[in-house]
């Protein structure tokens, strides 16, 4: 019995000692203020910007007949900046030539591209027979540091 006293004083003295230094205030609100704007979006959720030293071209494509029909894109990525980019990622897609739809797409990424240097790939895209199709790349997201 005397256990149970001592532990329930013990807690009560605890909780005495956590909430001696809480006060509370009152808050005025005043209705004819505009509200604080939004908190900005973190830098670390944003997509990294791509940058303008680097690009992205389709080196060639071609359709091979089989069943379903695919086509083999190379593709080249070029750094012409003075410092290199890390976390390049790309997008290959086919556009269809009758009515601009997407087909198959990919993505590829590489860790680094180095200043002045080029990363060259060929990926597989399938498409549907008797269809025209045409290639496109972009890059989807690129940074400088780490």
């Amino acid at each position: 019995m005397r256990t149970a006293l001592l532990l329930i004083s013990l807690l009560l003295a605890g909780a005495l000692l956590l909430t001696a230094g809480c006060t509370e205030e009152a808050v005025l609100i005043d209705p004819a203020a505009s509200p604080a704007p939004p908190a900005p979006t973190p830098a670390a959720t944003a997509t990294p910007p791509v940058s303008a030293s680097l690009s992205a071209s389709v080196l060639s494509m071609q359709q091979h007949i089989t069943t379903p029909p695919y086509w083999m894109v190379t593709v080249r990525v070029d750094n012409r900046g003075a410092i290199d980019a890390y976390h390049v990622i790309t997008r290959v897609r086919l556009i269809d030539e009758e009515d601009g739809t997407q087909g198959t797409w990919t993505t590829e990424s590489f860790e680094r591209i180095s200043a002045g240097d080029h990363k060259t790939y060929t990926v597989k895209l399938y498409g549907e027979k008797g269809r025209q199709y045409r290639a496109e790349v972009e890059i989807l997201s690129s940074q400088y540091d780490r």
